[in-house]
């Protein structure tokens, strides 16, 4: 006799998070809080993809100093090498990820996506960070290709259903910014590199990634979820 009562106020926490979720719509206002927090993971996005620019040299003499700045000399690799690292081994990978976000964004908790897809390639550029070898180095790159792929689809549907109608231009606009601070991050990682080094400078970076996950796992919630765990504890409820 006491599981109706459980059910209810189950129902009404959760209707109270969809409430907060969608508070801005009603009130016609931008989603401050959910829009921050989609821009950070995806400024990490961008600027963890274009580091992999800036740490590599190949026009300076091989030296100890040289190795610690740059990877190529580090590592020991050349520009046909580089060229398959900055481009097909990222969106190789990349491409045939995208082919499934779609149906991975419709099926799954679209604030989970993007944290659980920060922390990966946040992990990944971290083990890139300590390779040894080209390989290790470019299985890292294609690793954070497939964790990239899904946070778009994601982020751009969870702002749609969290912003007035009116405001998702914007809204959209200035998700899309990430696009160029990340960019511009990632070429400012010059100076990075100079104080502590390509693998410094590639841990420094992945350790912002993981805290924009965490960021986004404390405030991200899928509105879509929420509903459907308020229809299946109502249906619970009525059993």
């Amino acid at each position: 006799c006491e599981q109706p009562v459980v059910g209810a106020v189950t129902t009404e926490i959760v209707g109270d998070i969809t409430k907060e979720m969608t508070k801005d719509i009603v009130g016609g206002k931008l989603p401050y809080t959910v829009l921050g927090a989609l821009l950070l993971v995806f400024v990490s996005n961008q600027w963890s993809r274009a580091l992999v620019y800036y740490i590599n040299n190949f026009n300076i003499p091989v030296s100890p100093e040289a190795a610690h700045l740059y990877a190529n000399i580090d590592i020991g690799y050349n520009t046909e090498q580089y060229s398959i690292l900055a481009s097909v081994g990222f969106t190789s990978a990349f491409a045939l990820a995208s082919l499934f976000a779609g149906e991975v964004v419709a099926k799954y908790d679209r604030g989970k996506i993007n944290s659980v897809a920060a922390l990966s390639w946040s992990a990944a550029l971290a083990l890139g960070s300590l390779a040894t070898t080209f390989p290790q180095l470019l299985l890292s790159r294609a690793a954070m290709g497939l964790a990239m792929a899904a946070t778009t689809p994601a982020s751009y549907t969870l702002l749609a259903e969290v912003t007035p109608p009116q405001l998702i231009a914007t809204a959209n606009s200035i998700f899309s910014s990430g696009i160029y601070i990340g960019g511009g991050l990632a070429s400012l990682s010059i100076l990075l590199d100079e104080q502590i080094g390509w693998r410094g400078a590639g841990l420094a970076v992945a350790g912002i990634g993981a805290a924009a996950a965490a960021v986004s796992g404390l405030i991200l919630r899928d509105p879509r979820e929420i509903s459907r765990r308020l229809a299946d504890t109502e249906g619970g409820g009525g059993d």
